[in-house]
């Protein structure tokens, strides 16, 4: 499976498990409660997809460090998603091995993960979890 799906079925355990709001003030993140056998299969693929989420999140960010325009501080120059580049020969670069490395195959024996089907559900999660999470 390629890295990215796996990057994303992470996000989509995530969005699963917490709920996020804002109470006026500031952003607050609370953890939903589930029948026990849901919230077995959401720790424990959330526990498989951690390592290869953080693994993308470092490499990404090495790659940025490396082609990325730099501020009088050295600093990457990002604005939210994007990435400012100096040449577009880095910007060229950046995309080749981004690209390579979203396609990076892993495999992983424990997937798909079986999951009670849950009573409400996003179509991005359905989507994100594909071949990861195997609802039943």
């Amino acid at each position: 499976m390629q890295l990215i799906k796996l990057f994303d079925a992470y996000v989509a355990i995530e969005q699963m498990r917490y709920a996020e709001y804002f109470d006026g003030q500031k952003n607050v993140r609370v953890e939903r409660e589930f029948p026990f056998e849901q919230a077995e299969a959401i720790v424990k693929a959330s526990a498989i997809l951690k390592p290869h989420f953080q693994m993308y999140v470092e490499a990404e960010r090495a790659l940025i460090n490396k082609y990325a325009q730099k501020d009088k501080n050295g600093n990457p120059i990002v604005d939210g998603d994007k990435v400012s580049f100096a040449t577009p020969e880095d910007m060229q670069q950046y995309s080749e091995e981004i690209t390579e490395l979203k396609e990076t195959e892993i495999d992983i024996n424990e997937l798909p993960i079986k999951m009670p089907k849950p009573n409400i559900v996003k179509c991005s999660w359905l989507e994100n979890l594909d071949g990861v999470v195997e609802f039943v």
